[in-house]
């Protein structure tokens, strides 16, 4: 594997894969040795895992990444999307799929800044996508 390919790491085959990067199941992580990963991409991820094993799988990811190499992280933001929805700015169609009913837990940007801070990683940007998911991209 190219140490530089961009590994996308998923918990089910919903997500859309960025163009030029590898597919991995998350499941498939502990394959990989230590130091070895570079961007890496999760995507919703999070969701997949009850909410107390998201920092363990977040200071697992920290370990295979090599130094000065990146995590983009991407997720919804339940205190986004409730305000959201008490507005009614989703369809209904919109929030059944947002929180689709595999979802084991769902976080906030800040949960998500305060886990990847107490993982070592370094925050360089974080930034709402649209109306209720957020963006953050981290480096080792």
């Amino acid at each position: 594997m190219d140490k530089d390919q961009l590994i996308f790491l998923h918990a089910d085959n919903q997500e859309l894969k960025p163009v030029n990067s590898t597919l991995v199941s998350i499941k498939n992580l502990d394959n990989y040795e230590d130091n070895t990963l570079t961007n890496t991409t999760i995507q919703d991820i999070c969701d997949f895992f009850e909410a107390d094993k998201v920092p363990s799988l977040i200071e697992n990811i920290y370990k295979k990444l090599s130094e000065g190499s990146s995590l983009h992280l991407q997720g919804s933001d339940l205190k986004q999307l409730g305000i959201a929805i008490a507005f009614n700015k989703l369809s209904y169609d919109v929030i059944k799929k947002v929180l689709y009913s595999n979802k084991r837990s769902i976080h906030t940007m800040g949960d998500m800044i305060n886990i990847l801070k107490s993982c070592n990683f370094n925050i360089i940007e974080k930034r709402y996508t649209n109306i209720f998911e957020y963006y953050i991209k981290a480096y080792k």
